[in-house]
């Protein structure tokens, strides 16, 4: 969408531009060429930017969950925490297959965006879960 608004100012402005810089067709030409081509280089870096910053929030996100469930957890409950530790890995290989099948950027915004709120909802469920006691503890 940026990058077709700024053709469209381009084309309107081409007149004016080969007016005020006294330049020749084949100039004006390189203009309409290299702007589009840069803006979607930009455009393309930013949304790689974005799914990287994404997929280190979920990373940080998923690495926090599963230290908290796993260190504070009674052994009775070996099974729930089992479980909530899996639950990104489980997910990962699945979020790369629908990534390909679609082929497209917004799908694997949508697919990390996703897993990070599957981690949000376990983060609640371990905290609620009964904490192991330490030794010497009465």
């Amino acid at each position: 969408m940026t990058v077709a608004l700024g053709g469209t100012v381009l084309l309107v402005a081409q007149p004016s531009l080969q007016r005020s810089l006294a330049a020749s067709p084949a100039q004006i030409q390189w203009t309409s060429t290299g702007f589009p081509a840069s803006a979607t280089a930009c455009v393309g870096l930013l949304g790689f930017v974005a799914v990287m910053v994404t997929a280190t929030a979920t990373a940080t996100a998923t690495a926090t969950a599963t230290a908290m469930v796993v260190g504070d957890a009674p052994r009775e409950y070996a099974g729930a925490v089992v479980g909530l530790k899996r639950t990104a890995r489980n997910i990962g290989p699945t979020s790369r297959r629908s990534h390909r099948s679609a082929g497209a950027a917004a799908s694997l915004r949508t697919i990390l965006l996703l897993m990070a709120a599957v981690v949000a909802r376990g983060l609640l469920p371990s905290g609620l879960l009964p904490r192991a006691r330490k030794h010497g503890a009465t």
